[in-house]
């Protein structure tokens, strides 16, 4: 399966694992609107002073990503014990044949690695 880290030190860490088999780990907080679908708030400002100064002024200290139906199922199955094969599993056995998530699902958990959502338990040590 093709690579999905940019950074030589993961892709040495991670070298000939399958993507599948990564434990993903959530690095970001979330809401959870009534609907079930989730918001992933990602930290607008890294400088506390420049955050401090923002959100004192009435702005919003996160971006807010709106994941859709699929992403918010992946997102509440990601537990830091699951893989990723096993997260696929779980989607699958809830929404049924509306989708086929093990190539959806590699491309939506490099995306959310890619833009430091989550992470991988395999990276940690």
């Amino acid at each position: 399966m093709k690579s999905i880290f940019k950074d030589y030190n993961d892709r040495k860490k991670l070298k000939g694992i399958d993507a599948l088999e990564l434990t993903p780990v959530k690095i970001q907080e979330f809401e959870t609107g009534e609907n079930g679908i989730i918001t992933v708030l990602i930290p607008r400002f890294k400088w506390s002073v420049v955050h401090n100064y923002m959100v004192k002024n009435g702005r919003d200290p996160n971006f807010r990503l709106d994941l859709d139906e699929i992403g918010s199922e992946v997102w509440v199955s990601i537990d830091g014990k699951r893989k990723v094969k096993e997260v696929g599993e779980k989607v699958k056995e809830k929404l049924g044949d509306r989708i086929e998530p093990r190539e959806r699902l590699v491309k939506f958990v490099s995306m959310m690695y890619h833009n430091k959502i989550i992470t991988f338990k395999e990276l940690e040590n």
